[in-house]
């Protein structure tokens, strides 16, 4: 890693990386695919829009890969970043008021207050729902789910049966003829399961065993990212067709297979891991 002493309280963070990696002779388009930081990410960090960027961990995160592809100091830049995003400008601008127009916004808030049945009706369906939503949480019960399933059940009218002419007794199927499939996740990522179960396997199999309840950031084949939580004991596995980026936070108890090998999680920089791919496959 090299220590630019140019990086300078005159020289935006973004326009550094911009600078290094224009002599490293690179456009945006090839260090995304190279660090699998997605296009619009790298634009965001070297113009310094972080209302554009993740989160903050993830965005450390970013910043720590594209700071080791350009061969810099890492540290060095998560102290510039960490200067200028928490120095971006907020609204702070209060409005004066004269003593008329104070008087004026007081005297409304000294009447007595009217609370109409409506309201009350409101606020009362709105604790309704939120109860019962975390109830439905708490069991991993989707009432949607459930009322079509139900819907679907007195749509189906029942068989007859018919008496069978043929008794020859037909072998009870092996081991060898069911397929084990691994529990499925609950909550965000049941969801993201159903939403990718159709879509064709890519060129990449990584499958995760957690040990724990974890919260990942993924991010497939150059997409936007998405947070995942899974619990302890579950099995999960993502197809990428061409790359994928896995966050995990340091000290994460996963196991890790790539294409039916298993691959050793790399050492935590910042308090999180990162697995890229195909970047493990040389490791």
């Amino acid at each position: 890693m090299v220590n630019d002493p140019s990086l300078s309280d005159s020289e935006p963070l973004g326009q550094f990386l911009r600078r290094h990696r224009i002599e490293k002779g690179q456009d945006v388009a090839e260090v995304a695919e190279e660090t699998k930081i997605p296009p619009a990410t790298l634009q965001a960090m070297e113009e310094g829009d972080y209302k554009s960027l993740p989160a903050d961990a993830f965005a450390r995160g970013f910043y720590s890969i594209y700071a080791r592809h350009l061969e810099v100091d890492v540290d060095y830049v998560l102290e510039h970043y960490a200067k200028e995003r928490g120095a971006s400008p907020k609204n702070t601008k209060k409005t004066l008021q004269t003593p008329s127009k104070l008087g004026e916004s007081v005297s409304p808030m000294a009447e007595r207050p009217m609370v109409s049945p409506i309201s009350i009706l409101g606020c009362s369906l709105v604790i309704f729902i939120l109860i019962a939503t975390g109830i439905s949480w708490y069991f991993s019960w989707n009432p949607a789910r459930f009322l079509s399933e139900q819907l679907r059940s007195f749509g189906n009218k029942p068989a007859v049966e018919q008496p069978q002419k043929n008794t020859t007794a037909v072998p009870a199927p092996t081991s060898a003829d069911k397929t084990i499939l691994p529990p499925a996740p609950e909550g965000a990522a049941a969801e993201h399961m159903q939403s990718t179960a159709v879509t064709a396997k890519g060129k990449y199999t990584l499958l995760a065993e957690f040990q724990e309840a974890t919260k990942v950031t993924v991010v497939v084949d150059e997409d936007f990212p998405e947070e995942l939580n899974f619990s302890a004991g579950q099995r999960y596995e993502w197809h990428p067709k061409e790359s994928m980026t896995l966050t995990l936070p340091a000290g994460a108890k996963t196991r890790l297979s790539l294409n039916g090998v298993i691959i050793p999680l790399p050492a935590p920089v910042d308090g999180f891991i990162t697995v890229t791919i195909p970047g493990s496959l040389a490791k």
